[in-house]
């Protein structure tokens, strides 16, 4: 009995030593600053103020003002492996990472050489990430997948919203849509400032479009969702584009939400797993999706389970291919 206790000890102090923990770690000046904020938000001034400006349009327009500066470094080595596979499919892979600067998350260097690991079992041609938020961790993440082009949006101490691209393909022009804020927003929302990177390349002759975003985070049951907003808009770009496209990212958006604003020219990746959730997986929050204007897209997914999970998120992984109309074989 008591070697059998002794056991348990052991193999407990294990797993504990093994786990990173998943779930940020709140300063209480920030709570007590958020509190604050929900108290204010709760007045029928401000909501008049916040109206005023959302129909003015002064959100929209402080948003398009906004020009991060994006910044392009290209692989640090050559891939030592075929950037597609033999079937002619790009292999995607879309993470919110969960990298925040310490003491908010911890062991950074650690969780991110579990991703690269992840990331050299799949070799994908696209990595979308979410929230890399210090510069710490996002030149650590570069350095560990040096065989690919980095296309980010550095800040002073941070990473403008969290958001880092890694592909293969030479990118050919980058641009930081940020998505308009409002007085009704968390504290924690205006700070991260939430955006779509878009990146062009040149895929397989033609020019490809991607797309990596996070969303605002806001639960199904909520008054407040520009999430809902936030992707209309995402869609509506891609709708106003020609040719092929890939969007990825952390959606915050249940499946349900999703297909209800999801455009005709864009299909889903078909994972039907959770994806996000502490200490375990609970919602579907994460997608890749994929579009070709000029013909089909063929386009399956799934989700990634690490042996050590390095965010409360796990990645979603998938293989598309681009058929063109004269690739297309009709029936007789």
């Amino acid at each position: 009995m008591i070697l059998s206790c002794l056991q348990l000890i052991i193999v407990s102090a294990t797993l504990a030593d093994d786990s990173f923990s998943l779930r940020p770690v709140r300063p209480p000046a920030f709570k007590r600053l958020s509190r604050l904020l929900e108290k204010a938000q709760s007045s029928p001034l401000l909501n008049t103020v916040d109206t005023l400006m959302r129909l003015s349009g002064i959100y929209e327009i402080a948003a398009a003002c906004s020009n991060p500066r994006i910044v392009i470094l290209p692989p640090a080595v050559r891939a030592d492996r075929a950037s597609s596979d033999n079937t002619g499919s790009i292999r995607i892979l879309s993470a919110n990472l969960l990298l925040f600067p310490a003491p908010v998350v911890l062991d950074q260097e650690q969780r991110i050489a579990e991703f690269a690991k992840c990331v050299r079992s799949l070799n994908p041609d696209i990595i979308l990430t979410q929230e890399v938020w210090d510069n710490k961790s996002l030149g650590l993440l570069i350095a560990a997948l040096p065989d690919y082009y980095s296309i980010f949006s550095p800040g002073i101490g941070y990473n403008h919203s969290g958001l880092l691209t890694l592909c293969r393909f030479a990118p050919e022009t980058c641009i930081m849509r940020r998505f308009p804020t409002s007085l009704q927003h968390s504290l924690e929302e205006f700070m991260a400032q939430k955006s779509i990177l878009q990146t062009s390349l040149r895929y397989d002759g033609q020019i490809l479009h991607l797309f990596n975003t996070h969303l605002y985070s806001a639960a199904p049951h909520k008054r407040y969702r520009p999430n809902l907003r936030q992707f209309k808009l995402l869609a509506d770009i891609v709708d106003n584009l020609s040719g092929r496209t890939i969007v990825g990212g952390d959606m915050n958006l249940l499946p349900a939400d999703l297909k209800i604003l999801l455009p005709e020219s864009l299909r889903l990746e078909g994972c039907n797993l959770p994806t996000a959730g502490y200490p375990n997986l609970k919602r579907k929050l994460d997608y890749i999706l994929a579009g070709n204007r000029s013909g089909q897209t063929v386009i399956s997914g799934r989700r990634i389970d690490p042996p050590r999970r390095f965010s409360d998120h796990n990645p979603v992984f998938a293989k598309i291919k681009f058929l063109d109309k004269k690739d297309i074989t009709r029936p007789d």
